[in-house]
Parts: C-alpha cells; structure tokens; sequence
C-alpha cells in the first residue's frame, strides 16, 4: 500500500531557515536507501507560507489570500502536482478543479528547489512547480465513495493535465482514520491514531512510500522525522 509521510511546518522551517548541508546529507542518504529497497515512489519540499496562498470556491466564485498563515492547517483530502509557467496558470487549473468539486478550499504552494537550498544558481526561465491540496470533506472522511459522475470528470481533467505535461503527480487520500501522526519533543516520540481533526501547522513537505502496513510507515515516519527535525510527521494511506 502507498502512504504519505507529510512533515509539518515548525518555527525554523516557517522561517526560512533551509537544511544544513549535513542534515540535507542525512535527508539524502535515507532517501537513497528507501529507493533503493524500492519503497520511496517521490516527494518534495514546500516553501514557507508566506509564499502559498489560499484559494477558496463558493457559489463558483474564486478568492486569493497570500500567506503567511498562522493556525490555518488542511486536514489533506487530494494533491496535485503542477509544472506551469505561471501563477495564473496554476489558478486556472484550480478553476478547473473547482467546475469539477463545488465549493472548496485548496492550498497552493511553490515547492522547493535546488537554487533554495544554495545547491544551484537560480535559472533565468525555469517553469514553476507547485504543490496543491485540497481539504478533505465529510463524505470522504466518512469513507464514501465520489458520485461516478464526479470521478468521470475528474478523470478527464487529470488526463487533459497529463497530456498538457502540467500535471506530475495526483492522489486522493483516505479517511484519517486510517492513518496515524507522530509528535517529536526532543529524542521521545509520541504516536496518536486516527482518526483526527484538522492541525494547526501546515505541510512543509511529503514522501509518497510502498509499504506493507501502517506500522511499517509508522517506522519510516519516525525516521523521517529525525532525520529532518520537526515536530509532526503526518502518515495518511492513499486510495488504492
């Protein structure tokens, strides 16, 4: 089964504060040795809120707030992952997205690049890759299924991005009462089961891995963790 290990925004990170060269080797090295064992599928980085913005659909009506938030946390329902040119084109695909769910609320954020971390001078013209979330709903979180009209529109829009090569990546996300999250204060740990409402921190990043079981993912996220120093680690199994 694929999880989601999603590390969540503390006060370093929402500062802009990037990994040190030997945290991002340690980062590394986990990395390579869940790939190669064949258990990590891809992830990525989130820049601070300050650079995401909240987009909200009511009455098929868009509105933008630009971070930084403070205390507004999602409770991830979908993610996508977009390569555009620009901002507005990444609105205009959420617009779509929107025509397809009703009214929503969805977060979009740059993700992290090489040029953020100092590994690479920044390129003059480089496409923008955002990561975007939508909040789960109560339907979902009582486990029942999208109507097949839904899904059929879905599915097409997904298609239609994939072609346009804007979309990298998608998933929906089960009810929280199949996954787990991790609390770290200091070298101790704490492990709560779901179900769960909504946190007050954000994403900061996610690592999509192929396990056997939640406790297995449990294990990689409390690896995770550590290795990246946060607070909360986030494990929610995808749809399969």
């Amino acid at each position: 089964m694929r999880y989601m290990l999603m590390h969540k925004l503390n006060a370093r990170l929402e500062a802009g504060q990037m990994p040190q060269p030997e945290e991002i080797e340690k980062i590394h090295a986990m990395m390579g040795e869940a790939m190669g064992a064949g258990l990590f599928l891809g992830g990525d980085g989130l820049l601070p809120s300050r650079e995401r913005f909240h987009v909200t659909y009511t009455g098929g009506q868009r509105s933008v707030r630009k971070g930084p938030f403070e205390g507004l946390g999602e409770l991830i329902g979908a993610y996508a992952q977009m390569k555009v040119k620009t901002l507005d084109e990444a609105l205009s695909w959420l617009d779509r997205f929107a025509d397809v769910l009703g009214d929503t609320d969805i977060f979009l954020g740059p993700c992290t690049e090489p040029w953020h971390l100092g590994m690479m001078p920044e390129p003059e013209d480089h496409p923008l890759r955002f990561l975007a979330v939508h909040r789960m709903d109560a339907r979902a979180e009582r486990g029942e299924p999208s109507s097949p009209e839904t899904v059929a529109k879905m599915s097409a829009l997904l298609a239609e991005m994939r072609d346009a090569g804007v979309l990298t990546g998608s998933d929906s996300l089960t009810a929280t009462k199949h996954g787990a999250r991790i609390h770290f204060e200091g070298e101790e740990h704490s492990v709560i089961d779901g179900p769960f409402a909504e946190s007050k921190e954000m994403i900061s990043g996610f690592a999509i891995f192929e396990l056997p079981s939640l406790a297995e993912a449990i294990t990689w996220g409390i690896r995770w963790g550590k290795t990246i120093d946060v607070n909360d680690v986030e494990i929610r199994p995808l749809v399969g």
